[in-house]
């Protein structure tokens, strides 16, 4: 259980941080509002695919960490 809370931290700040690293460059090295927005959308980006990866990363598992911790069908019909 904590293992996953700090993963989840982890991959959020991870995810937070690529974020911020995508803003910077979109802003910094695209000069026209229009190159920028191509940049954003650009889906063959590394940092577009990153942030992607460590999204479904957390979502598995915050999924197994729910999942693990359901009791049962048998735990249920014993109460």
């Amino acid at each position: 259980m904590v293992l996953a809370g700090i993963l989840l931290i982890l991959l959020a700040t991870a995810r937070f941080i690529v974020d911020c690293t995508n803003i910077f460059v979109a802003f910094i090295h695209h000069d026209p509002r229009s190159a920028r927005l191509a940049y954003l959308q650009d889906v063959k980006e590394p940092l577009f695919t990153t942030k992607h990866c460590i999204f479904i990363t957390t979502l598995l598992v915050g999924d197994s960490f729910v999942v693990c911790e359901l009791p049962s069908p048998t735990e249920l019909s014993s109460n």
